[in-house]
């Protein structure tokens, strides 16, 4: 017998919390390392993905800035696809593609190592 009490409770929590993620960006210090840096842009763009499913856009768009943010400090040119994919999927927010954005961050957090 299938138990989806605890595949209710993730959802719920990650809807509970999508509702404020705006306040959750920590701007003080910046990642130690290239590796913590890609994986919080990882949990910025799994953020943004719930907010669109919220139709959070503009939530969805500080998700989306802070993991570029995050990923242009590392000074890597390695990280230049999955850049503008997230700027392509910001493209998409803006103009109410939401599906369109959301497989985007899906592409562009498979790209990630972390």
């Amino acid at each position: 017998m299938y138990n989806d009490t605890a595949s209710h409770s993730v959802l719920l929590g990650a809807i509970v919390g999508a509702g404020g993620y705006d306040g959750h960006l920590d701007t003080s210090a910046p990642p130690a390392s290239h590796a913590e840096a890609e994986r919080e842009a990882r949990h910025d763009l799994q953020m943004a993905q719930v907010e669109l499913y919220c139709d959070h856009r503009a939530q969805a768009l500080v998700a989306i800035r802070h993991a570029m943010q995050l990923l242009e400090a590392c000074d890597d040119k390695a990280l230049e696809p999955q850049l503008a994919k997230l700027s392509e999927a910001a493209w998409h927010v803006r103009h109410n593609a939401s599906l369109v954005a959301v497989d985007l961050l899906d592409q562009a957090k498979d790209q990630l190592h972390a």
